[in-house]
């Protein structure tokens, strides 16, 4: 039976440690929580409740998720990431009505030889003018 010392043979490389080491670490923690697939009745649950209010307070996230049979967790943070994708959809659909911003000067503030200062003649100063 071979005892490891913590010293490495000369021909073993870092990457055979690694594997060494992590054959022996189970491959999951066990203290990580698998994430929650919902079946499309408690969706469809959710979503409703989402459509009549979207904030819920202590004692309706407590009765939502009785009624749901999942954690009050997990029924608080369904809300939260819902919240954010309904916030997303507005502004896309915000984004998508709202015409792209032109670069060009609105015709108001154009300067045309007519309402030009330098060029219009009401206001051109002549040389004869500024010798006065």
């Amino acid at each position: 039976m071979d005892v490891d010392d913590g010293t490495r043979s000369p021909g073993a490389s870092h990457s055979d440690d690694v594997q060494q080491k992590s054959a022996r670490v189970p491959a999951k923690d066990p203290r990580k929580r698998q994430r929650t697939t919902f079946t499309q009745s408690q969706l469809r649950i959710l979503e409703d409740a989402f459509a009549r209010q979207q904030y819920l307070v202590g004692s309706e996230r407590v009765r939502l998720a009785a009624l749901l049979n999942i954690g009050v967790s997990q029924v608080k943070v369904w809300f939260q990431n819902r919240r954010i994708r309904w916030r997303r959809e507005q502004r896309e659909a915000l984004m998508s009505q709202t015409p792209p911003q032109s670069t060009a000067m609105p015709s108001s503030l154009e300067v045309t030889p007519s309402n030009n200062p330098l060029t219009s003649s009401a206001s051109a100063v002549t040389t004869s003018d500024r010798n006065v």
